[in-house]
């Protein structure tokens, strides 16, 4: 049976104790299993704050955007193939299924699109800037 690794703190964590067992739904059959048992999520909180954060905040809004479009492309790209995923996992029907992949690429497309507008300063495009704004819930929240 197929145990399913977590990408945890820069490493491949394989778990070996909790397992719960991944069912697909249409036909009872056991697909895989997974856990998180064995995984410090300190770790891998103050991994994100060294590496992530600031690997992310390095990039100018044009690479930002770039990665959003790569994103998209790769659901684009790997849409059958999540499409069964989707199905075997959750039981979904292939319009749910593609709803939901297709759905998040044209979310991703969307964004990385507005990168090369706010790539030059707002005041010298004649664009309004897009950010958070009064009442966002994540306007201020930034973790150095």
């Amino acid at each position: 049976m197929k145990t399913l690794e977590s990408y945890v703190d820069g490493r491949w964590h394989e778990p070996t104790s909790d397992l719960v067992p991944l069912i697909d739904p249409s036909t009872e059959e056991v697909l895989a299993q997974a856990s998180s048992s064995g995984v410090d999520f300190g770790a891998v909180l103050q991994y994100a704050k060294r590496h992530g954060g600031p690997a992310l905040r390095a990039m100018s809004l044009a690479e930002r955007g770039a990665l959003l479009k790569a994103m998209s492309k790769v659901l684009r790209e790997k849409r059958d193939e999540l499409l069964d995923l989707s199905r075997l996992n959750n039981g979904t029907t292939p319009s749910d299924g593609s709803f939901d992949i297709d759905g998040g690429g044209a979310t991703l497309a969307y964004y990385a699109g507005l990168a090369p507008a706010q790539a030059v300063e707002p005041a010298e495009s004649g664009q309004e800037a897009v950010g958070p704004g009064p009442g966002d819930p994540f306007a201020g929240i930034r973790e150095d």
